[in-house]
């Protein structure tokens, strides 16, 4: 019914407003709001990292921010945690301040840093007193991938003289190198040194360490003088029973027969193998050389052994190393190059195992060109490995310019990456028309 008098609206308004006005009190409440990377997120919504490589990491930014009229108190401990199966695979380094006054907002990091492939899925959780988001929660995903080879157009290979300087100065995409200054354990490079490196001035670059599993070298940490005192070639009464014959092409070096433990030890396996050496240091994988050592062991090999099963034992071994380092040592992104031995393209779990592969001398034999059977033969195990998605590394050791030129010219058609050098491997090589990118 309508009042008949001002006044009574008056009272009407007056006894409304009593009815609807909130209390001071019941106004003050903090209100939570979380953005990342500068984007609003819901409670329960999710964030992707999207693809990350295995060993590397990839950080964003949550902010907090109290849009309420009190203070924001996180009383969870930790104030943020992450939790779930995958929760390992990201990390809070530094946690954000526990009380926020009304209108501002504190900052902290998430990281996302797989160390295995594949999906990940872990939940981000805020414990606050706000009234109605008392538990945010943020769902986190990301996928550890491989080594992204994709982008390496160019690659540097030297193994004496190294001026790491240079190298991270350098444009070069991928860097195999030795592990040592000097080749002994005493001048080993350390992991600030590589770092510097793979980060270097030039721009980012993979740095893989050189390791001969095909032959013992007499200047290596684990050599013993008494193996061959006279330094003939021939080991000495009381050396290895794996070690072989030195090389008469290279003094120093020695076969080895690659499939005993007691050699594959040395290589891998403890903290005072070759391997772990190299890994200690941070390097991104490993340049096996002294592949093609079945060759020399198996039916009709120089060796005069016939050991019909020296190609295969060459297969697991180089499995076994990678199998190690990305499985036993928790490393899986880490890179494993074997170099020539293209003919093991006949096994399809070796050409899933490597990374890529690495092959010498296959257009020119120093400055003289290859026969072309015997560069279509290289050329026909090489795209088998092209073809399964990894990387083919080609170094020929031309020196003369039109050669240079030819060389790089064939290899690039096959979508190969090429670096012509020195056989000694003691320079940088820049080559004029060539540089890297």
């Amino acid at each position: 019914m309508k009042p008949k008098h001002p006044l009574s609206w008056l009272l009407l308004i007056a006894l409304f407003s009593c009815d609807t006005k909130s209390s001071p009190d019941a106004e003050r409440v903090p209100d939570i709001s979380i953005q990342i990377s500068g984007r609003e997120i819901a409670s329960g919504e999710g964030y992707d990292f999207g693809s990350v490589e295995v060993d590397t990491e990839q950080e964003v930014i949550v902010s907090l921010r109290n849009t309420g009229s009190e203070n924001l108190e996180l009383t969870g401990n930790p104030p943020a945690a992450i939790g779930g199966a995958d929760a390992s695979h990201f990390a809070i380094p530094s946690q954000p301040a526990s009380s926020i006054s009304p209108g501002s907002s504190r900052d902290f990091a998430v990281v996302f840093a797989p160390l295995g492939l594949g999906a990940k899925t872990a939940a981000l959780s805020v414990v606050s007193n706000d009234p109605d988001e008392g538990v945010f929660t943020v769902t986190l995903r990301g996928i550890g991938s491989g080594p992204d080879l994709t982008s390496v157009d160019d690659f540097a290979y030297q193994l004496q003289n190294i001026s790491l300087t240079a190298l991270a100065g350098s444009a070069f995409d991928l860097a195999v190198i030795d592990y040592s200054r000097e080749g002994d354990d005493e001048t080993r490079f350390t992991a600030g040194e590589v770092s510097a490196v793979k980060h270097g001035s030039g721009g980012e670059k993979r740095v893989l360490a050189y390791m001969s599993i095909g032959e013992a070298e007499d200047y290596r940490f684990y050599w013993d003088s008494r193996w061959d005192k006279n330094h003939d070639g021939n080991p000495d009464p009381g050396a290895p029973s794996w070690l072989g014959p030195g090389n008469p092409e290279w003094e120093g070096n020695y076969k080895v027969k690659y499939w005993r433990p007691e050699w594959q030890a040395v290589i891998f396996g403890s903290a005072a193998s070759y391997l772990d050496k190299i890994m200690a240091a941070g390097f991104d994988g490993v340049y096996l050389d002294i592949i093609d050592a079945y060759e020399y062991w198996g039916p009709g090999g120089e060796s005069g052994l016939n050991r019909q099963s020296a190609e295969r034992e060459m297969v697991d071994f180089v499995k076994a190393i990678a199998h190690y380092a990305r499985v036993t040592k928790g490393k899986p992104g880490f890179a494993v190059f074997p170099q020539n031995g293209e003919g093991l393209s006949a096994h399809a779990d070796y050409v899933q195992t490597v990374t890529g592969i690495g092959k010498e001398d296959t257009w020119y034999n120093d400055n003289v060109r290859q026969s072309s059977s015997y560069t279509a033969e290289v050329i026909g195990n090489l795209d088998v490995f092209k073809a399964a998605g990894k990387l083919v590394l080609v170094v020929d050791y031309v020196t003369q310019k039109s050669k240079i030129d030819d060389f790089y010219a064939q290899a690039e058609a096959r979508g190969y990456v090429p670096y012509a050098t020195v056989r000694d491997l003691d320079r940088l090589t820049i080559n004029a028309g060539h540089e890297p990118d």
